[in-house]
């Protein structure tokens, strides 16, 4: 098995099977299909069922509702393939996705490829592109270059990607509200001895009003935030590598969740007078 596809499934019935079917029309057929049922209280668990019965590549797994980061963890320790590849349930994928995906990853030597995306933003009915063109241009980095890259949302997330899978024996998703992507891509890019870019955007993202990107923030999704930035933080440390972008990104970050929480009158919190303690020692040593 060449590679092994895991989609994290939770109460997305609007979306799945557009999903589903977008997998299941590669013209790369060497896969396995990964769904992981995370607790679905809608039909979910039941569109994939059926799909499961239609094509026998598909694998479905149910736990109970633990969140996006166990049920990716889940498909990681099932997962059979040389390669793993990560789609969200509400989002498709272009046919030849996994085809130059693969194609990339084999001819290129590169233990992981980064394809680009657009975005679908359902309550505007709006379409955004991030590429002008799809001129398909390839780029090879080598020694961690590809993190100069990393200020960028397509390439902060897992999903948009191929990664050999030796690239997780010692890696897995933490239980965060917001970020796990960001806290586990950076240790996979650190860990890659090549990474190869093509500029085609053969992922289609989708947000809409159920997405996690558009809820309200928790005083946990704050404290997971710096959890996230604060492991890339150490990682980049211990790789000797420029910190100056993530402490840009981390004072920001700072200033902007303390006046939110100052709005809100949350000030008695711990994560307030943690993002209170960290600006005095930035105020006090130099950012």
């Amino acid at each position: 098995m060449k590679i092994s596809v895991i989609v994290p499934v939770y109460n997305v019935e609007k979306y799945l099977a557009a999903c589903i079917e977008s997998i299941l029309a590669q013209t790369f057929t060497d896969f396995e299909l990964l769904l992981i049922n995370d607790g679905s209280t809608d039909y979910s668990y039941k569109i994939c069922q059926e799909f499961a019965q239609k094509d026998w590549r598909i694998k479905v797994f149910s736990q109970e509702n633990q969140g996006v980061a166990s049920a990716r963890n889940l498909g990681l320790e099932c997962a059979q393939g040389e390669y793993i590849a990560f789609i969200d349930p509400d989002d498709k994928v272009g046919i030849h996705y996994l085809a130059i995906l693969y194609a990339l990853a084999t001819t290129q030597k590169a233990e992981i490829v980064v394809g680009e995306y657009y975005q679908y933003v359902e309550e505007d009915s709006l379409f955004i592109f991030y590429i002008a063109e799809k001129d398909k241009r390839i780029e090879v980095f080598e020694n961690n270059d590809f993190l100069t890259k990393f200020n960028r949302v397509a390439f902060a997330t897992v999903w948009g990607k191929l990664f050999q899978a030796k690239l997780f024996k010692y890696v897995r998703f933490p239980k965060l509200s917001v970020h796990e992507d960001n806290y586990v891509i950076q240790k996979l890019y650190l860990m890659a001895n090549r990474i190869a870019y093509v500029a085609d955007d053969m992922y289609f993202y989708r947000t809409h009003t159920g997405s996690l990107i558009n809820k309200e923030k928790s005083l946990k999704d704050i404290e997971d935030y710096y959890t996230a930035l604060e492991e890339q933080y150490f990682d980049l440390m211990l790789a000797k590598q420029d910190l100056t972008l993530v402490k840009e990104i981390y004072q920001i970050g700072l200033n902007k969740y303390k006046h939110y929480l100052e709005e809100r009158e949350l000030v008695d919190a711990r994560i307030y007078l943690k993002i209170c303690q960290r600006l005095e020692m930035i105020n006090k040593y130099g950012g």
